[in-house]
């Protein structure tokens, strides 16, 4: 039952993913019949949202189920389960660019580097990016957070005791909001988002006791 209850989450992340998809696909305003459907798609934020904490989640309880609890088993998962299908992202961007032009294209090698390092955010929209999405994909802002709240996560983790773990995430949270307001860059956004996936963290929690 708690396997399938799990299912049920993994699907509703998938949405929320596939759903800020469709949120920078879609025109603002779609009419049927002369009613505008488009503002159905307009909640690409909110998805972002429930799709970190559900992640939040998600990490928690496997975490915590999890007999192998090493950096190089933790690290690997992760590392395979993003890093696999960011890749084929950026070919089929790259492929898609060089038919558009007719030739091969730019591949746009510092900004490809900065988002295998999972730096990239929207240059438009944040201020202090380090590096743009790779060939204007906006969908790939989320993935650098997801992933650098997997590394947070891991490092809190192994070296904070559980008891105080939860102060520590409160203690960094609020040190990076006050610090944004001051000067925004990436490190004190990452961590202020990270307030966000912590949620799903505490869900987890209280769903395995």
């Amino acid at each position: 039952m708690k396997n399938h209850k799990l299912e049920i989450l993994e699907a509703i992340r998938g949405f929320s993913a596939f759903y800020v998809v469709l949120f920078h696909l879609l025109p603002q305003k779609i009419f049927l019949f002369g009613i505008n459907v488009g503002f159905l798609f307009r909640f690409g934020s909110e998805a972002v949202i429930m799709f970190f904490i559900l992640s939040g989640f998600v990490i928690k309880y496997s975490w915590e189920k999890s007999p192998d609890k090493s950096f190089k088993k933790y690290f690997l998962r992760r590392f395979l389960r993003i890093y696999i299908p960011l890749i084929c992202i950026f070919l089929v961007a790259y492929i898609l660019k060089c038919y558009a032009e007719g030739s091969l294209a730019d591949p746009e090698w510092k900004t490809l580097l900065g988002n295998l390092l999972m730096l990239q955010d929207v240059i438009s929209l944040k201020p202090n990016v380090i590096s743009p999405v790779y060939m204007a994909n906006g969908v790939l802002w989320s993935l650098s957070y997801e992933w650098w709240f997997y590394m947070i996560f891991l490092f809190l983790s192994k070296k904070i005791a559980p008891s105080k773990l939860h102060i520590w995430v409160s203690i960094l949270t609020i040190i990076a909001a006050i610090s944004y307001v001051f000067y925004p860059f990436f490190i004190n956004r990452v961590l202020m988002y990270f307030a966000i996936w912590w949620i799903g963290v505490r869900f987890a929690e209280i769903y395995l006791n």
